[in-house]
Formats: structure tokens, C-alpha cells, sequence
């Protein structure tokens, strides 16, 4: 083979990437998404009635946009410029 301990670590990391949900392998491969991950490779990972299938060529997680930001709340008021209770 002639690769060495880092390329097959990367070519670990690439399997799981290409693991989606589907009924079918076409399906899979057309409706892969985020939410269709199965980086392990197991059915147990999907939705009932779905298989985790493996190596999809046009599918990978890596390539796909992350969700969308989450809007943080408001900030705090500014800290009040002498204690708010009594020093005993």
C-alpha cells in the first residue's frame, strides 16, 4: 500500500464524513444532510426504517453548511456603580 499512519487516519476521518440516512442508497445519497448524519456507520443512528450507508460519493459532512447561528439574548445591564446592599 505505501501509505503511512497519517494517511489512513485521514482516510478514517473521510469514511465517517460519507455516512448518511436513507431507506435506499439513492435515497441517501439524494436527501444527504446534516440531520442524515450516521458518522458511525450504524443504523441505530438513523431514523426508524432508515439504513446508514457508507462511502457516499456527493455526500459529505465536512462540505455541507453548519446550521445557522444562534441569536445571543440581550446583554446584562451595566454592573451599578456602588453595592446594592449594605455592607453589614
Amino acid at each position: 500500500n505505501g501509505g503511512g499512519e497519517s494517511s489512513a487516519v485521514v482516510q478514517e476521518v473521510e469514511q465517517g464524513a460519507r455516512n448518511f440516512c436513507g431507506r435506499t442508497i439513492d435515497e441517501a445519497m439524494e436527501t444527504c444532510s446534516r440531520d442524515k448524519h450516521c458518522p458511525s456507520g450504524l443504523n441505530g443512528e438513523c431514523p426508524d426504517g432508515m439504513y446508514c450507508w457508507s462511502h457516499l460519493p456527493d455526500c459529505n459532512v465536512n462540505e455541507m453548511p453548519t446550521p445557522s447561528p444562534t441569536i445571543s439574548p440581550k446583554p446584562t445591564p451595566l454592573p451599578t456603580p456602588e453595592p446594592t446592599t449594605r455592607s453589614p
